[in-house]
C-alpha cells in the first residue's frame, strides 16, 4: 500500500500545484468556480476528493460526511474596482440522518457607467450574481459517501434580473486514511438565466479527483480532472 501511495504522490507532484490551460472559454456560472477558501485556492481548487471542511458544499457535497462537528467558513475577496466576491458556508452533521449544509456565494460589481442609445452618460448601474446552496450528504458504507446540492441562482444587471435552479451530485470514496477519490457532476439540472434578450445556460461541469494525505496529514497532495461543457479537459493540482 505504501508503495502505491508514493507512486501516486509522485504522479500528482508532476503537475506542480497549478491548473493546466485547457480551453478556458467563459461559461455560465463562472462565479461558482472562483473558490471558497484560502485552503482550496492554495490547492488550485483541486478539492473534489478532499472536501473535508465546510467548503464541501462548494466542491463535493459527499464530503459533508467527513465532518463530525458543526463548522462554518467564510471568504471575502476584493477583486478589482468596486468588485467583491464572498462565500459563506455552514455545515450541520448528524450521526443518523446525514449531514446538512447551507452556503451563499456572491459576486458584486458596482459603478458601471450607463449610456443611452446615443452614447451619452446618464448615471451608473451594478451587477450581482448570488447563489444559495442547500446541501445534503449521506454515507452508503463507512468508506463511501454521496451528496447532493440544490442551487437557487439570482442574477441582476441594472434593472434586469432573473432566477433559476440547479442541481449537483457527488460521490466520495475513502478506502484508506491516506487516500480518497471523488467525483462530482455540477448542473445535472442546468440553470437557465435570461437577462435583457438572451439566455445563458450553465454548462455541465464534470470533475474527478484524487487526494493523498501524508505525514499525519501535514502534507496533502490533490489533483482534479475538470471537463466543463465543450471545453477541453483541464488538470488542476495542489500541494
Amino acid at each position: 500500500m505504501r508503495r502505491i501511495v508514493i507512486v501516486l504522490a509522485f504522479i500528482i507532484i508532476s503537475y506542480a500545484a497549478y491548473c493546466s490551460k485547457g480551453d478556458n472559454g467563459a461559461t455560465g456560472g463562472d462565479f461558482l468556480n472562483f473558490g471558497s477558501s484560502a485552503r482550496s485556492l492554495g490547492l488550485a481548487n483541486a478539492f473534489t476528493a478532499l472536501s473535508d471542511d465546510a467548503s464541501a458544499t462548494y466542491f463535493n457535497p459527499a464530503g459533508l460526511m467527513q465532518l463530525s462537528y458543526n463548522e462554518i467558513t467564510a471568504l471575502h475577496v476584493f477583486l478589482f474596482e468596486d468588485t467583491y466576491y464572498d462565500f459563506l458556508s455552514f455545515v450541520y452533521p448528524t450521526k443518523k440522518i446525514g449531514s446538512f449544509g447551507l452556503s451563499i456565494v456572491s459576486l458584486y460589481s458596482a459603478n458601471y457607467e450607463s449610456r443611452d442609445i446615443s452614447n451619452n452618460a446618464y448615471g451608473s448601474f451594478a451587477e450581482s450574481k448570488i447563489a444559495v446552496i442547500l446541501s445534503y450528504g449521506k454515507d452508503v458504507t463507512r468508506e463511501l459517501f454521496w451528496g447532493i446540492n440544490i442551487k437557487l441562482i439570482n442574477e441582476i444587471i441594472s434593472s434586469y434580473r432573473d432566477m433559476s435552479f440547479g442541481m449537483d451530485m457527488g460521490v466520495l470514496y475513502t478506502p484508506f486514511e491516506v487516500l480518497s477519490v471523488g467525483a462530482s457532476v455540477k448542473y445535472i439540472l442546468q440553470p437557465n438565466i435570461k437577462l435583457i434578450d438572451s439566455y445563458e445556460k450553465y454548462a455541465l461541469d464534470i470533475r474527478a479527483g484524487i487526494a493523498v494525505k501524508l505525514l499525519s496529514e501535514n502534507l496533502i497532495i490533490t489533483t482534479d480532472a475538470v471537463k466543463t461543457g465543450n471545453t477541453e479537459i483541464k488538470l488542476c493540482s495542489g500541494i
